[in-house]
């Protein structure tokens, strides 16, 4: 964690890009069981010094076949010395593992506060995010600059 301090790694926003709510046709059962599918995007902006972590949950049920809300929001870090990470020869960054794990928490985390908010009074109000281990998500990298 140490290193990851030497980096400066600040949060900086966050920004809700979309919800969806899709009622069901019947009431939900009260034992429903949630299903999420988390995926995760990273942008870099070079000459902001940022790393926006975008995050998209889609949100189903055992029982039901069809999707019953979706919420996506990105979480934005500014990063100290960002060009450092980026490699001239093979045109993209190289971020360190612990900076990317900590960026994805982060993001998951928060993701997990807006669900709360955005779908509290709803038949999502019950959709609470397990927790995750960060490390198990693959995130779809964007390394080439934006």
């Amino acid at each position: 964690m140490e290193k990851l301090a030497q980096i400066g790694m600040q949060f900086k926003s966050i920004e809700l890009l979309d919800t969806v709510l899709k009622a069901p046709q019947k009431a939900l059962p009260k034992n429903l069981v949630f299903q999420y599918d988390i995926s995760l995007q990273h942008q870099l902006r070079r000459e902001e010094n940022l790393l926006i972590v975008i995050c998209n949950i889609n949100i189903k049920a055992e029982s039901i076949k069809d999707q019953l809300g979706s919420i996506r929001a990105s979480c934005i870090f500014n990063i100290n010395n960002l060009s450092d990470f980026y490699n001239e020869t093979d045109k993209q960054y190289d971020l360190p593992d612990q900076l990317v794990i900590t960026a994805n928490s982060i993001t998951i985390s928060t993701m997990r506060g807006l669900m709360f908010a955005s779908f509290r009074g709803t038949f999502l109000h019950g959709t609470v995010l397990p927790l995750i281990d960060p490390k198990a998500i693959k995130a779809e990298a964007n390394k080439k600059e934006k």
